[in-house]
């Protein structure tokens, strides 16, 4: 008998040993037992394990391994009868499956001569078998049914196949099952069928331990593996933060973590801090995304200590939140892959060795600390960077914004996280009374200095404060001053994007009888082109007489095609504010082509007064029913 210390240190050895003097205990018992645990908490591999300890031998007779046979979606008693079949007899289950139910309701009857005929040109099987022969030895094995929660059958029905088999059949029958999970409509019938039939039941925990080490067998590479066992510890205290107990998760990121070991170079390898750095966190993020918890959209690495100010200020905590505070040893800020690399290697088993490995090489564990760029990236990451490096790490940045070289939205914003950052540190060139107005003279000559391309004025939304680019978090996000600078480059930037409307417009109004197909897609929303300015109310800067004098002398396909163009643009206007905005320019260009059309000669002055009032006046009055039809006088 095991003692106390020993049971706890391997808390399955009492089940093991209990199944084992079961199964070869020398009389029969007459009932079957029950291995009852959660799914996932490796009852399959401990039953497997254990199959060789519970195999039977009769005098003068061949060892007898266990049968094993999962019930997953099985539906009717033949199905259990065809799969014991295939366990007793594989090489010819595989082309004899459909005798099977018949076979085994004769075993231990009656002894069967049968002409198999077609089965012998299917199996090169002879002719004639003795099935009894064939299948002796069936009575007195020991079975083991797993899945039995998964079966399509009624519980007690299973119950009810299995119990002539412990009862009249000898034979010694193990059920693996997580109970919690068993359809009990008719509980009554089952609890019934069950004291007839299992006469014991053991609760089954996981033990992460030896499971841990059967997994690492399944990592083909050695230095993985090594690695592996060696993080064993830190992995498996990860892995019990998460409270979910399901082993299956457990192996899958270790294969995760193959996955990207596989795209890291030895001297990465050989950086221990790194790697238990990004072992956690992919063990966390794996868990969390895998198991439901956390969904992908919600995932971020971002600064803890946003979520303990949260607490603070009695916000309530978001899914990630709780994700950091479940795990307090994973450091959530870390910058060493990007949320999207997780998760492509998580939740799509896609890992790219050139984006790993260009990740990696801008982070301070790995890059040359003036190599890192841009120099906004490298002053965020400049806590992991070596003391004396730092100092050089804020000129940099204070030499580019001195520059004006940061100019993307985004990146304005780490701008001005960054820089309230350096002055609530004490940095003499960024004075905390001063620095609001620092950065918006750093705003003010951004957009100033140059025009908006096509690009930059198609810009849909703002980028949202609340997130970030890069995977990095904004510095300062929780600072009242660090909203107030980012509406403030908000107003600046619309702004500056307004600025280059007129532009804009000009290229559109060249387009549309140039390239009216073009045009459409420029304008509308497709499936064929960008609709780079769809939502944005651009054409109500070309003047309305000029557009409509020049689609009046353009050919007929080219008016249609933009009478279209314009009818689909505003078909729903109220859902982007800019477009309520030109509805009055829309009636002036209506009003403009009907009194372009009385010019024309009397077809071509039909056919656009037809294009005018089916396209344009049907989408205004569609609009604004009261709407009246403007002219310029």
């Amino acid at each position: 008998m095991a003692s106390d210390i020993e049971t706890r240190l391997n808390p399955h050895e009492e089940v093991r040993q209990a199944l084992t003097e079961y199964c070869h205990f020398p009389y029969s018992q007459g009932f079957a037992v029950m291995l009852n645990g959660a799914w996932g908490s490796g009852k399959t591999w401990f039953i497997k394990d254990c199959a060789e300890s519970l195999a039977r031998e009769r005098p003068g007779e061949v060892r007898l391994t266990p049968l094993y046979v999962s019930l997953y979606g099985v539906s009717k008693p033949s199905e259990i009868d065809k799969l014991l079949f295939q366990q007793m007899h594989p090489i010819l289950s595989h082309k004899a499956t459909r005798l099977a139910g018949a076979v085994l309701r004769g075993i231990g009857k009656l002894t069967v001569k049968v002409d198999l005929g077609q089965l012998a040109e299917l199996t090169g099987a002879v002719p004639e078998v003795n099935l009894t022969a064939m299948l002796a030895g069936a009575d007195g094995r020991v079975v083991i049914f797993d899945d039995f929660e998964r079966a399509l059958m009624e519980p007690a029905a299973i119950l009810g196949y299995i119990n002539p088999l412990v009862e009249h059949e000898d034979c010694k029958v193990a059920i693996i099952a997580d109970e919690n999970q068993i359809n009990r409509e008719n509980k009554k019938e089952y609890d019934k069928r069950k004291e007839k039939t299992v006469g014991r039941t053991y609760q089954f925990e996981p033990d992460n331990q030896s499971v841990y080490a059967s997994f690492l067998k399944e990592i083909s590479d050695d230095g993985a593996r090594v690695f592996l066992e060696q993080s064993k510890k830190v992995l498996l205290q990860v892995f019990a933060d998460s409270e979910l107990n399901n082993l299956h998760l457990l192996k899958q990121l270790l294969w995760d973590f193959e996955r990207i070991w596989k795209a890291l170079t030895e001297e990465q390898r050989a950086h221990s801090a790194a790697m238990q750095g990004l072992l956690t966190l992919l063990c966390a993020a794996a868990l969390e995304l895998r198991s439901g918890r956390l969904a992908e959209s919600d995932f971020r690495l971002d600064d803890p200590s946003k979520s303990v100010l949260k607490i603070m200020n009695d916000e309530p905590p978001d899914s990630m939140d709780e994700v950091i505070k479940r795990y307090p040893t994973v450091r959530f800020d870390g910058t060493l892959l990007d949320y999207d690399t997780i998760c492509d290697c998580v939740l799509r088993s896609r890992v790219s060795k050139e984006i790993v490995q260009k990740q990696l090489a801008r982070h301070p564990f790995f890059a040359d600390h003036r190599q890192i760029v841009p120099s906004w990236r490298a002053l965020w990451l400049s806590f992991e960077a070596p003391p004396d490096k730092q100092q050089m790490l804020v000129d940099k940045f204070e030499e580019d914004f001195d520059a004006r070289r940061f100019e993307d939205e985004g990146v304005i914003y780490h701008v001005i996280g960054l820089s309230l950052w350096l002055a609530e540190l004490g940095f003499p060139n960024w004075p905390a009374d001063d620095v609001d107005n620092k950065v918006k003279k750093y705003i003010d000559d951004v957009y100033s200095r140059r025009e908006a391309s096509f690009e930059e004025v198609s810009e849909r939304e703002m980028i949202d404060p609340d997130m970030s680019i890069d995977s990095l978090g904004y510095k300062q996000s929780e600072d009242p001053r660090f909203k107030t600078l980012v509406r403030y480059e908000n107003e600046r930037r619309k702004a500056w994007r307004k600025r280059a409307y007129p532009s804009v417009a000009a290229h559109l109004e060249q387009l549309a009888t140039s390239d009216s197909q073009e045009f459409l897609r420029e304008v509308c929303f497709t499936n064929g082109g960008l609709s780079r300015f769809a939502s944005i109310g651009v054409l109500k800067s070309i003047p309305a007489d000029r557009f409509a004098a020049a689609i009046a002398t353009a050919p007929y396909s080219d008016q249609k095609q933009i009478m279209i163009a314009l009818s689909i643009r505003y078909e729903h206007p109220s859902a982007y504010p800019e477009l309520s905005d030109e509805l009055p320019w829309l009636r002036k260009l209506s009003g403009h082509l009907e009194q372009a059309a009385t010019k024309l000669p009397r077809i071509a002055k039909a056919a656009l007064l037809n294009l005018t009032r089916h396209y344009l006046s049907k989408a205004l009055n569609k609009i604004d029913p009261h709407g009246v039809v403007e002219t310029e006088r």
